[in-house]
């Protein structure tokens, strides 16, 4: 674990001698800047673990970042909010150009309450139960 940052966001690992030898780590082959890591998720578009491909590292190293950097979960949330645009563009497309599809899974998502559901909920009396009441039929009188 990295004894602190660095002002350019590398991590820093305490000085061998300062650890007694039972805790002495090898140092890590490669520290990883808030900078970098940030670059690697925009260049991936928030992809975790192609970014940490790109850096060369294991994907946990970048969520353990994200836990001391919440810049970099900012980044990976933003990364994503702009996928689900781009998935809302392409959907509005498809709509406008009247693929049967999109058209039917926009009405069922986004028209519930014009009826265009797969099953039709009813409920009672301010979304309670439904009260059933069974009479009795007289099978003499039939």
């Amino acid at each position: 674990m990295p004894d602190k940052l660095a002002a350019n966001g590398a991590e820093t690992m305490p000085a061998p001698s300062s650890l007694s030898p039972a805790k002495r780590q090898p140092a890590p082959q490669t520290l990883y800047s808030t900078a970098d890591i940030i670059k690697a998720l925009h260049a991936t578009r928030g992809r975790v673990y192609l970014a940490a491909d790109q850096l060369g590292c294991n994907h946990t190293t970048i969520y353990k970042r994200m836990e001391l950097e919440p810049e970099i979960g900012a980044v990976i949330a933003a990364e994503r909010e702009r996928r689900i645009d781009i998935a809302e563009t392409a959907l509005d497309r498809a709509v406008i150009e009247g693929e049967a599809w999109a058209v039917c899974f926009t009405l069922k998502c986004l028209a519930k309450d014009r009826g265009y559901v797969e099953r039709q909920e009813i409920s009672g009396v301010d979304g309670n139960a439904i009260q059933i009441v069974q009479v009795g039929i007289d099978t003499d009188r039939l």
